[in-house]
Formats: C-alpha cells, sequence, structure tokens
C-alpha cells in the first residue's frame, strides 16, 4: 500500500511542478518561440500526467478490490482522461496559431510596421 501511496504522490508532484512551471511569468529562453513552446509543452505534460494519475488511481483501486468504488470513478475517470486530450488538442492548435501571430509581429517589426 505504501508503494502505491508512493506512486500517486509521484505523479502529482510531477504535475504540480510541471503545471507551476508552466504558468511562470519569467523567460525560460531568449527566443521567443522556445519559450512559447516550453511553457507550452509543460502544460501539456502537466495535463497528460493528471490524465495518467487518474488511470493508475483506477488501477490501485482495481488491485484492492474496491469493485463498488471501481463502478463509480471508472465513469469520472473517463470523462477526465477525455477532457485532458481535449485540452491537450485545443493547446496544441491555439500555440500553432500563436507561433503564426508571433512570426507575423516579427515579420511587421522588421519592415518597420510597428503597430
Amino acid at each position: 500500500m505504501s508503494a502505491q501511496l508512493a506512486i500517486i504522490i509521484w505523479f502529482v508532484l510531477v504535475t504540480g511542478v510541471t503545471f507551476y512551471f508552466s504558468q511562470q511569468e519569467r523567460e525560460f529562453m531568449k527566443n521567443v518561440f522556445a519559450d512559447l513552446l516550453v511553457k507550452r509543452t509543460l502544460f501539456m505534460v502537466s495535463v497528460y500526467m493528471m490524465a495518467l494519475t487518474g488511470g493508475v488511481v483506477l488501477q490501485i483501486a482495481a488491485a484492492a478490490s474496491l469493485t463498488a468504488v471501481n463502478r463509480e470513478i471508472t465513469t469520472f475517470i473517463l470523462i477526465l482522461t477525455w477532457t485532458g486530450y481535449g485540452i491537450m488538442v485545443y493547446t496544441s492548435v491555439r500555440t500553432l496559431f500563436d507561433v503564426f501571430k508571433l512570426n507575423q509581429d516579427i515579420i511587421a517589426r522588421k519592415r518597420g510596421y510597428d503597430e
């Protein structure tokens, strides 16, 4: 039981740390594209770890023979997992458009079209 608790604590810790660093205002890199990609990647890793933590909790509940809890929590974890996948797809598409916008801003600044 203590090993299972350690696994859950590890997943929650990694999820919290990656989410915390993804929301930082400071720059990780001087290149704006790389900085944006690092922050969005950290956010997507934290969302993926959140979904993975739900699956681990479900496996631990199954190993502990908690069938009543297992039936109720399976639907919740399934919804959480697919919501996480949706957030990752949305973040990927949003990052793509943000990179296009950054590129347009850099080109406009080079041409002297500062707004």
